[in-house]
């Protein structure tokens, strides 16, 4: 088992190598990764209510070897201290043809890849130390979740597919490999999932109707508006956005379904000679906490996500409360977070009661005989 688990961590770890970075040329230019050498000037730019920057920087771009001279600022748009750049620190440069055909290479933003992949392997590493094998094969599940999403969900959308019918595909066959490889094959699962798929066709019907009652089309978010800019007008966004809500009421069942069906498991285990009255009851009153809990993870979890717009909003005076309430950005959170908050609460008792007849008639069958 120790062998295991130590080839299980360096496989993990073996994520934050990254291979170098080649150029890869797009309609802008061709984007490198480079490394800063030198720092060969720094300037201070006073300005009217803080201090700007512009800085001259030596930069060697890593797949050929070559160094650049690249000015990041000028004395009419400097850079703030936070976008400040030091010796070591890697960059992605761009370069791109002037109005003179000329090539000018510029550090359009930090190179931070690296650091992403090595947060994931810690991630990896510290779910398998925990958990072993079945955090193991929670992980296992969650990367196959991810190919399903990107290698059947999103080339379905755009080559023109319903997304609603195409999210409930993607978000059956996510919540089979979500419950099967993390909690096994059996009886308890079988029943989780039936709970599930349950609940998200009732979030995805009332989502549906909710939206043609708020006149709610889906483009609220400029990044579902900007893929009409890039070609794919057959994109459904009214669509899109019902698919993206059943995803999201998917990303909090697994948690409360799971956890309501090993309750009343345990509390059979515990005590077998319970009735299906008292372990309904019983499995309600966990739920009832369960459900408060949930509420605010998902409140607080979009307040997180939303704090720029929640202080953007507090400071606009020149328009009234119910006018912000009312922009449709403002309205597609709030039906998102709440009909996905309704599905979650409703998968409680629907859960807690098939899960507790289910259980309830297995142990008294196995008892007869």
């Amino acid at each position: 088992m120790k062998k295991l688990l130590f080839a299980l961590l360096a496989s993990v770890l073996s994520l934050a190598f990254v291979p170098q970075a080649k150029a890869q040329t797009t309609d802008q230019g061709t984007y490198s990764i480079g490394v800063v050498t030198a720092l060969l000037e720094q300037t201070t730019v006073q300005l009217q209510d803080n201090t700007g920057y512009t800085q001259k920087l030596s930069v060697r771009e890593k797949d050929n070897g070559v160094t650049r001279i690249i000015q990041v600022g000028s004395e009419n748009l400097p850079v703030d201290s936070s976008h400040l750049y030091k010796v070591g620190q890697q960059v992605v440069i761009l370069a791109q043809k002037d109005e003179q055909g000329q090539l000018q290479y510029d550090i359009v933003d930090q190179y931070r890849v690296p650091s992403l992949l090595w947060l994931l392997a810690g991630f990896f590493a510290i779910v398998i130390a925990v958990s072993l094998l079945k955090g193991f094969t929670s992980l296992l599940g969650m990367c196959i979740s991810m190919l399903v999403i990107l290698f059947f969900m999103v080339p379905q959308i755009i080559g023109g597919a319903n997304p609603v019918t195409t999210s409930i595909i993607a978000a059956g066959i996510i919540s089979a490999i979500i419950i099967y490889f993390g909690h096994g094959f059996h009886y308890r699962s079988h029943v989780a999932l039936f709970c599930m798929l349950v609940t998200l066709g009732f979030v995805g019907l009332l989502s549906h109707y909710v939206v043609q009652w708020t006149y709610l089309s889906g483009g609220g978010e400029e990044t579902a508006t900007y893929l009409q800019f890039l070609g794919l007008q057959n994109v459904n966004l009214q669509g899109l956005y019902l698919g993206g809500i059943i995803l999201a009421a998917l990303s909090v069942l697994d948690d409360s379904v799971i956890s309501q069906v090993s309750v009343l498991y345990q509390l059979k285990q515990v005590k077998k000679e319970i009735s299906f009255r008292e372990l309904f009851d019983r499995g309600m009153e966990v739920g009832r906490d369960h459900i408060s809990t949930l509420v605010n993870t998902l409140i607080l979890a979009y307040a997180g996500s939303s704090l720029p717009l929640f202080i953007l909003f507090t400071l606009n005076k020149t328009q009234p409360a119910w006018l912000s309430l009312n922009d449709q950005l403002v309205a597609e959170e709030v039906v998102r977070t709440l009909t996905g908050s309704i599905g979650l609460v409703l998968s409680i008792p629907l859960t807690t009661l098939i899960a507790a007849y289910v259980i309830h008639r297995k142990h008294r069958n196995l008892s007869q005989k």
